[in-house]
């Protein structure tokens, strides 16, 4: 009888062993898809107010919205217009939330963000002939908005984990004066004063032995979850 107990849980170790390999292999996966989509050529590096980082927008909107997050607007996304170099352009947020379960606290927030855009395209002359020059952003930013989407995923499948209600961001137009994060807080977000966290991903594809992965909190210990 010991024997077949063992034999029990040894199956029932190996299968979620077997499970878990799965899910992060699945979640490497998607993490891998995200930042070939993002870096595609066809982006044109993500510069902000272009059809690229448009792209980028609908893409995260989508993705947001195949995990269950409560959305903010279509996928056309927050919009808002700045003035740069004396041209004007139009940007945009994505913004989806996980409800908290806490009747009380989930008027509360946790913010996490990551920029979608970056800064675009360039003409270099190289041997007397012009040639475009484009910087796909993999690791600044697309690597922290496929974290944000992953992210976003599990936090909506373990909404039950979570007393305060979780906002995930992708904002727009950072390379011009982090307009997209001012539009967030200064006009679109009517509960700023009720956020008490922000978590921003910025740059997280640059881990390793030679470069652990780092972080920069303002409080000792605060309970958030």
């Amino acid at each position: 009888m010991k024997i077949f107990y063992r034999c029990v849980v040894l199956g029932l170790a190996l299968m979620l062993t077997t499970q878990l390999s799965a899910q992060m292999s699945s979640t490497e996966a998607n993490l891998m898809g995200h930042i070939d989509f993002l870096t595609s050529r066809k982006l044109m590096g993500r510069k902000a107010g272009s059809d690229g980082e448009l792209q980028a927008a609908k893409y995260i909107y989508g993705q947001f919205k195949d995990r269950g997050l409560i959305l903010l607007s279509d996928a056309n996304g927050q919009d808002f217009t700045i003035v740069s170099d004396g041209d004007s352009l139009k940007s945009r947020n994505i913004v989806g939330i996980v409800e908290g379960y806490d009747p009380v606290l989930k008027n509360e927030y946790i913010v996490i963000g990551a920029n979608m855009d970056n800064i675009g395209t360039n003409l270099l002359t190289v041997n007397g002939e012009q040639q475009l020059q484009v910087f796909p952003g993999a690791d600044a930013n697309a690597s922290g908005v496929a974290c944000l989407i992953e992210l976003a995923g599990m936090v909506a499948n373990s909404s039950f984990m979570f007393k305060r209600s979780v906002v995930f961001v992708a904002f727009g137009a950072k390379e011009e004066g982090m307009a997209g994060s001012w539009y967030f807080v200064n006009r679109s977000f009517a509960q700023k004063d009720d956020i008490s966290m922000m978590v921003d991903l910025n740059m997280v594809g640059r881990s390793g032995n030679n470069n652990y992965f780092t972080y920069f909190i303002r409080y000792i210990f605060i309970n958030l979850y």
